[in-house]
C-alpha cells in the first residue's frame, strides 16, 4: 500500500541509540532494504511506483546493492528505463528508533574548504572545539560568537545542505527512513528536503548547539572514548570533529513522503 502524504508524526521517542549500537542498526536496515527490493516483488513494485511518482525515472527496478564506501549513498538501485538505458539511483537510509541519527561528521578543516570559511569564523568554531576538550559540559558556540557563525551558515546554506545530503553525488536522489518502533518505511526526495531546510531558521540553544529548524543540528561530536587510542584531550581525537545530527522522522513529516509496507 502506498499513501502520498505529509505525515504529522506525534511519537514520544527516547534517546536510546548511541554510538556503535546505532551504527550497527543502520547497517542492518540497509541490508534488509536491499533484500526487500531484490526478493519482495510487492515492495519492489511499490518503491518503483514511488520513484515514478517523484518523477525521478519512468523505468523498472532491476536490483539494489549496498554501497561499501565513504560516499553519501547507502544503497544504489539499478533501474532500466523505458528507452532501454540503465541508470543508477542512490538512496540515503536512516534507521530511527529514537528519531535521532548522525548525518555527517568530519574535521573543521574539511568544512573550511567546502564552505570557503573565513579565518575569523573558523577560529571561533575551533576555539569552541578546543574549549570542550577540557570540559565536555561547557557551552559549544558562545553567545558572543552566535551572530557571526549563524550569519555565515545562513549565507552558505545551499552549499551546506547539498554537501550534507549528497556530497556532489548526482545519482543520490531519495531519502529513506525506517521507523524502528512502528516498523514502517518512509521515502522522500532529497531535493524536497533541501528546499525545505533552506526555509528554516538557524538558531542557537543555551548549550551552544546550532539548530536548523526542528530537524537538524550542528555540534561537537563528543563520545568515542572507548573506540580509539588517541587521548580524549588531543585535538586529533575524533570526538573533536564537527557533527551534524538529523531527526529522520521529523524531516520526512515536513515534505511529501510515501509510506511503503513490507
Amino acid at each position: 500500500m502506498i499513501i502520498f502524504y505529509n505525515p504529522l508524526l506525534k511519537v514520544d521517542y527516547r534517546r536510546r541509540i548511541v554510538g556503535e549500537k546505532g551504527a550497527k542498526r543502520g547497517f542492518k536496515r540497509e541490508t534488509i532494504f536491499v533484500e526487500l527490493i531484490n526478493n519482495n516483488a510487492n515492495f519492489r513494485k511499490d518503491l518503483e511506483k514511488t520513484i515514478n511518482q517523484f518523477n525521478l525515472t519512468n523505468g523498472k527496478i532491476m536490483f539494489a546493492e549496498d554501497v561499501k564506501s565513504t560516499c553519501k549513498s547507502d544503497v544504489n538501485i539499478q533501474i532500466k528505463e523505458n528507452n532501454g538505458q540503465t541508470i543508477e539511483l542512490g538512496c540515503s537510509l536512516k534507521s530511527a528508533e529514537a528519531n535521532f541519527n548522525q548525518l555527517d561528521r568530519r574535521w573543521l578543516s574539511d568544512w573550511e574548504k567546502v564552505l570557503d570559511m573565513p579565518e575569523n569564523t573558523k577560529d571561533m568554531i575551533q576555539s569552541s572545539l578546543d574549549r570542550k576538550i577540557y570540559n565536555s559540559r561547557d557551552v559549544f558556540i558562545l553567545p558572543s560568537q552566535e551572530p557571526t557563525i549563524l550569519r555565515f551558515l545562513e549565507q552558505k546554506k545551499e552549499i551546506l545542505f547539498r554537501e550534507l545530503f549528497t556530497k556532489e553525488d548526482e545519482n543520490l536522489k531519495i531519502f529513506v527512513s525506517y521507523d524502528e518502533n512502528n516498523r514502517k518505511w518512509y521515502v522522500a526526495r532529497i531535493e524536497d528536503i533541501i528546499e525545505y531546510l533552506k526555509s528554516e531558521l538557524f538558531t542557537r540553544t543555551n548549550r551552544g548547539i546550532v539548530k536548523i529548524g526542528d530537524s537538524l543540528s550542528l555540534q561537537r561530536k563528543g563520545g568515542d572514548g572507548n573506540y580509539t587510542k588517541v587521548p580524549k584531550d588531543s585535538p586529533s581525537h575524533p570526538s573533536n570533529q564537527i557533527q551534524f545530527k538529523i531527526k529522520p522522522l521529523t524531516i520526512i513529516s515536513m515534505v511529501p513522503t510515501v509510506e511503503i509496507s513490507e
